[in-house]
């Protein structure tokens, strides 16, 4: 059973997390989701080298190709690892046609800082 294992407390913690927020805090925790990630899409895209794969509104999650950086997006993943900063996912083996893409991920823990502060060492990385 899954609650034997320690999930019990899990789906405990979220219920209260959502009990917490209520209706218009589930909008508001929408709204900055969006504002942020569309911002970081924005800002990365700004970098040469990076662009956005989709010309779209994100929620969360969103693809940025680095084929114009002449970086494998594992050899800037690494570079940001060496600064303590996890870069998106490396989608370049499961979806060769897309190139060297990445999937990154903005959600309410992320600070305006913590964005910042990925688009300040992508920028020195690939320029």
């Amino acid at each position: 059973c899954l609650l034997s294992r320690g999930l019990g407390d899990v789906y405990k913690r979220q219920a209260v997390y959502m009990a917490l927020l209520g209706p218009s805090g589930f909008t508001e925790l929408g709204e900055l989701i969006i504002q942020q990630s569309n911002y970081a899409s924005k800002k990365i895209s700004e970098i040469e080298g990076a662009k956005t794969c989709f010309d779209t509104i994100y929620f969360k999650e969103f693809l940025i190709n680095f084929d114009d950086s002449q970086l494998t997006v594992s050899e800037i993943n690494e570079e940001l690892r060496k600064r303590n900063i996890f870069g998106g996912k490396d989608l370049s083996i499961e979806y060769p046609e897309l190139g060297q893409c990445s999937l990154y991920c903005i959600t309410e823990i992320h600070t305006r800082q913590d964005i910042e502060n990925l688009i300040h060492n992508l920028n020195e990385i690939i320029s």
